[in-house]
């Protein structure tokens, strides 16, 4: 009787024992994983979350989009307007310029952002950083994506951002002529081919502006300081001369800064060529030598060789020199050939420089014969 006692004394000791072994084994175990969880939460995250991969936070922050963008992109359509405008050809960055058109106001695109804001409910561009702004994304052609990106704070830390698909649009034609050196610009006479540059191999052209006379060619450009200039200028109001021929020309318009484009097509005015005879106005007319005739015009006796021009200027004849060339000669004779018989081939041009009069005149014994005839 007692050995059986002393065996459930020791078999109770040994289950007390084992349970108190695992309970203290599972406490253990509890407290071992609870630190570890513990340590894993203090651990260091990584410093930017890339949003890509978490689709649950971003769904979450585009269900906040309406609040963190100044203005829908469905809305914002209908405020804002992109202009592509053609870079003057002496500029020496892109061949077009992108200007932003917001509530009438245009913002010329560069690299930098463009900052929204809304003042007064209304839609500005902020010359401070905000948390949102435009920039130029992929070009498709004549599409342009404009994208509105809006900062996010920590823990995203990445930007959200939605794209809307604009099409790219020219300014209006009639805005140009609205700004000052253009007023007239359409008025402008094209005169037609310059023929005392073009009796000298030069094939240029006669435009009247403003009651001055200009000469252009094909890729050449007038800017305007206080008045038109021959001549280029990075910033000033410019005009291009595209193409010239003796038909027409196209010009190219640029506003202040580039700021405005415009391109334009002149026909050429013809003017009537006058009948004139050359006894009207050179008499008295001799053989010098081989190379060289002289001639009374206007009680001036003149001196002439092949070649040469003699020009009338404030009343007064003498030979052209190209440092008083400037339109304000009054008329011109041009010895253009002596022939083995002894004609002379002259041409006659009046101030505008576009009216030329041809004339072969028989010489004989000196002077005049009785029957000079014009080129026809």
């Amino acid at each position: 009787m007692l050995y059986k006692r002393n065996s459930f004394q020791i078999w109770f000791k040994i289950l007390n024992s084992a349970t108190i072994i695992l309970v203290s084994t599972l406490l253990l175990t509890i407290y071992i994983e609870h630190g570890l969880v513990e340590e894993e939460i203090v651990l260091p995250t990584e410093p930017n979350v890339d949003l890509t991969n978490q689709k649950q936070p971003l769904l979450e922050i585009r269900g906040k989009e309406s609040s963190l963008l100044p203005i829908h992109m469905n809305k914002l359509s209908s405020f804002l307007k992109v202009y592509q405008v053609p870079i003057r050809p002496i500029s020496d960055i892109s061949p077009t310029k992108l200007f932003f058109e917001l509530e009438g106001t245009l913002y010329p695109v560069s690299s930098q952002k463009l900052y929204l804001d809304i003042r007064n409910e209304k839609l500005t561009v902020s010359e401070s950083v905000t948390n949102s702004y435009l920039e130029i994304g992929a070009r498709h052609n004549d599409i342009l994506e404009v994208d509105q990106f809006c900062e996010l704070d920590e823990p995203f830390s990445k930007r959200l951002h939605e794209k809307y698909s604009l099409p790219i649009k020219l300014l209006k034609t009639e805005e140009i002529f609205s700004e000052v050196p253009f007023l007239d610009v359409q008025n402008w006479e094209f005169l037609g081919l310059d023929e005392l540059e073009n009796l000298k191999g030069n094939s240029v052209y006669l435009i009247k502006a403003e009651d001055k006379l200009y000469n252009i060619q094909a890729n050449s450009s007038l800017f305007y300081d206080k008045s038109w200039k021959t001549g280029t200028s990075a910033s000033d109001p410019c005009i291009f001369f595209k193409e010239v021929s003796n038909e027409k020309m196209k010009l190219e318009l640029w506003g202040k800064e580039d700021s405005f484009y415009n391109d334009l097509e002149i026909k050429r005015k013809y003017l009537p060529k006058k009948n004139l005879r050359i006894s009207e106005i050179i008499s008295d007319i001799h053989m010098r030598n081989k190379d060289q005739i002289t001639f009374v015009i206007e009680k001036h006796k003149i001196f002439l060789k092949v070649g040469e021009i003699a020009v009338k200027r404030n009343g007064k004849w003498t030979l052209l020199s190209d440092a008083v060339d400037d339109f304000q000669n009054e008329m011109y004779i041009h010895l253009k050939e002596i022939k083995k018989n002894r004609d002379i081939v002259i041409n006659v041009l009046e101030k505008n420089r576009v009216v030329v009069h041809n004339f072969i005149v028989p010489v004989s014994r000196g002077s005049f014969s009785k029957k000079p005839h014009p080129l026809g």
